[in-house]
């Protein structure tokens, strides 16, 4: 029997644009931590031994990429680690910091006693299915996994516990429980629009979900967090990841061009062991394709050099911006023709009533809550599940071919030449992805 909503008040969590994580270093991260990539794709075990006689503790180790996070206090250590024979790059940690989420009660007085949350207010999940269309085809299989890479999920969410097959954590000193819970909110929402199956729904109700934490009990993430985060799910086998992460970069800046040689080597690691990587395409309001210096808004960081979009940029992931509610590209939507593969709702302010949350996305929350998000962060996950419902229907399609169905069934709106500026091959459409390969 469904709860009674009629008249009912829940509270709910408007935000108004989720953007995309800013680089930031924090008092909790220090200076003392650094990232060390080895010159071979492994952890060369000499450079390592003469690295450990610096002093420096070691903490996370990526063999798959060759590369390690140390904390070490001496004040020339950058100079004397970048000497050592087998060590290509040294740099300082870079940490993302998520933004604030507001909180406002809404009233759900429209919801009757016989209509789910789903029914009544998932506009962009209806706009993915076509109304379902494709669950008349398939719902997904559990057997098909689609990991989420971010704040962690609430493993208790009613929508949620019965599709969460595993979860890991990717920080220091973690405790194993820490795996299961989401301090923040922003890897529950993202679940829920690729599997949640209770009061809402997500694009795949039938997939499973593996959560890949990778934000710290201080509230920041580690880029080599995420960074293990995507080598552990490639190696457990999912078969696609969404990661809802980044920033925007100039490469020419030391800290980002390490990020960058990082984060090439495990997409390229990821993406060899068959793994589908869906991202989001940020935040800015920018075109992908223009250097930092070139936009005439102010910014927020003294950057002019190429742009460089940490985990978008990159040509091994399907990077997605953000739609709204009337299939236009979103306000604070990143974009540019030949950096954005796909669109997909992402929701945005009704600019007639921008205290109208109605025309945001509505998915799970922790502590079986529900919550209202905007952003290229809640467009990325409904591409994942696509990709997930294309292997759930043909388990026999190789990875290029899954992303190719993804691509080539995606559907074009208004003029051609604004749609893959603004959305690449086209808006994810997961019936016309499944209804070819019956």
């Amino acid at each position: 029997m469904r709860p009674k909503l009629a008249g009912f008040k829940m509270s709910l969590f408007v935000l108004a644009f989720l953007l995309m994580m800013v680089p930031a270093q924090t008092e909790a991260s220090g200076d003392s931590e650094f990232v060390v990539t080895f010159e071979k794709e492994e952890i060369d075990q000499e450079a390592l031994e003469e690295l450990k006689e610096l002093e420096v503790e070691v903490n996370t180790q990526i063999p798959q990429i060759g590369v390690i996070a140390v904390e070490a206090d001496e004040k020339d250590f950058l100079e004397k680690a970048s000497q050592i024979d087998g060590i290509e790059h040294v740099t300082r940690e870079v940490f993302w910091e998520p933004p604030e989420i507001e909180k406002e009660t809404f009233d759900q007085e429209e919801a009757s006693e016989e209509s789910s949350l789903y029914e009544v207010f998932q506009w962009d999940i209806k706009r993915v299915t076509q109304n379902e269309k494709a669950w008349d085809i398939t719902r997904g299989d559990d057997s098909v996994t689609v990991g989420v890479i971010d704040t962690g999920i609430d493993a208790d969410h009613p929508d949620l516990k019965e599709n969460l097959e595993f979860a890991t954590v990717h920080y220091e000193d973690a405790e194993e429980e820490d795996a299961y819970v989401d301090p923040n909110g922003h890897g529950t929402h993202v679940a829920g629009s690729i599997a949640a199956d209770g009061e809402v729904k997500g694009v795949g109700p039938d997939l499973g979900l593996a959560s890949f934490r990778v934000m710290n009990d201080e509230g920041v993430i580690p880029s080599v967090a995420t960074a293990d985060a995507i080598a552990t799910a490639a190696d457990k086998g999912v078969d696609v990841v969404n990661i809802s992460l980044g920033a925007l970069r100039d490469i020419t800046d030391e800290e980002s061009r390490e990020l960058y040689h990082m984060t090439r080597r495990v997409v390229e690691y990821a993406d060899d062991q068959g793994m589908i990587m869906a991202v989001s395409a940020g935040n800015d309001s920018r075109d992908l394709r223009k250097p930092m210096g070139e936009f005439d808004d102010e910014i927020d960081f003294d950057e002019t050099g190429p742009l460089f979009d940490v985990y978008s940029y990159f040509p091994d992931t399907i990077a997605v911006s953000a739609s709204d509610i009337q299939d236009n590209l979103a306000s604070y939507s990143n974009y540019g023709q030949a950096r954005v593969d796909l669109g997909a709702p992402g929701g945005d302010f009704n600019p007639e009533d921008p205290e109208d949350p109605t025309t945001l996305c509505l998915s799970t929350y922790p502590g079986e809550g529900y919550a209202w998000m905007a952003g290229t962060s809640m467009a990325s996950p409904k591409a994942a599940a696509v990709a997930g419902l294309i292997i759930s229907e043909n388990p026999g399609l190789s990875h290029d071919e899954v992303i190719t169905q993804l691509k080539e069934t995606a559907e074009t709106i208004d003029h051609p030449s604004d749609s893959r500026r603004n959305f690449g091959h086209g808006l994810v459409n997961s019936y016309e992805a499944l209804k070819d390969l019956e």
